[in-house]
């Protein structure tokens, strides 16, 4: 099963599309750890939990779910994509206006991943089954599912994808508004992408207040980040980490330093490649 969410920040214009896959022989465990660590957290079980709500007891107890999710038997693969739209495009009225203009092209380049040799070999006939955050803008997210369960991507330059439906993914695209896998996707995506943005703005010399505390936070999720091994060194851009492949604006920074960031962390937060992030398709 793979649980995607979408996030959004405005200081670099960071948006982004990720989320998490996982064995669904581990789901119960999954779905139970999460509520034991709500539970110890304080959080009462019938509380919506997402990233952006006001937590009672501060950073500390959103740190707790975060390292929660870092134990799980959980993989992790995000888009993250730079918006330097101009004003023209966000014009009222305009189909380049919302956010998911960007969105629906991160959630393209996370399917086309995980299609790859990431997570679903050729030899595996499935059934996978893939959920996104349930939204105002699902039905343009479903349209992209759609396309690519139906048509793949052939015209890829140097990977052409087939359909997905060739992979053993269903033909629906679920729709996920509450329970431990949204929750879990909505933290994990949420955080990384706050990350990465803070990360850009103090590259820039601007401020990041929180880059302390997402810094903590990373240092645990990036273990479920795995490195491709295909290049020298390996690398998570382009393999579990997707962001624009090349300078459009001249202003993108997560090309050249998203690797360079993610393996800071690693030094003293666990290894991307722990055996416990190993996804048996």
């Amino acid at each position: 099963m793979i649980v995607f969410d979408e996030s959004k920040h405005s200081r670099h214009r960071v948006l982004s599309v990720g989320g998490i896959v996982f064995d669904l022989a581990d789901l119960q465990a999954i779905e139970a750890d999460w509520l034991a660590a709500r539970w110890s957290a304080g959080i009462p079980a019938d509380a919506a939990l997402k990233y952006s709500m006001s937590w009672p007891e501060g950073p500390d107890q959103r740190s707790h779910l975060i390292e929660t999710i870092a134990r799980l038997p959980v993989r992790a693969l995000i888009s993250l994509l730079e918006d330097f739209r101009p004003l023209r495009m966000k014009a009222p009225g305009k189909a380049t206006r919302k956010d998911s203009y960007i969105q629906c092209k991160a959630l393209e380049y996370a399917l086309q991943r995980l299609a790859g040799d990431l997570y679903v070999s050729p030899a595996d006939a499935g059934p996978h089954l893939v959920m996104i955050d349930d939204r105002d803008d699902f039905a343009q997210f479903k349209k992209v599912y759609v396309d690519g369960h139906r048509d793949g991507w052939p015209h890829l330059p140097h990977h052409p994808m087939p359909p997905l439906s060739e992979r053993g993914f269903s033909a629906s695209l679920g729709a996920c508004s509450n329970g431990p896998l949204h929750e879990i996707a909505d933290l994990l995506v949420s955080c990384t992408t706050r990350w990465a943005d803070e990360r850009c703005m103090n590259h820039k010399g601007g401020k990041a207040p929180d880059l302390e505390e997402l810094d903590r936070c990373m240092s645990q999720l990036v273990r479920l980040f795995p490195a491709g091994q295909g290049g020298l060194p390996p690398r998570r851009c382009g393999h579990s980490v997707v962001v624009h492949a090349g300078n459009r604006t001249g202003k993108e920074l997560l090309r050249d330093n998203v690797d360079r960031w993610m393996n800071d962390l690693t030094s003293g937060g666990g290894s991307a490649s722990d055996p416990r992030t190993e996804i048996p398709f």
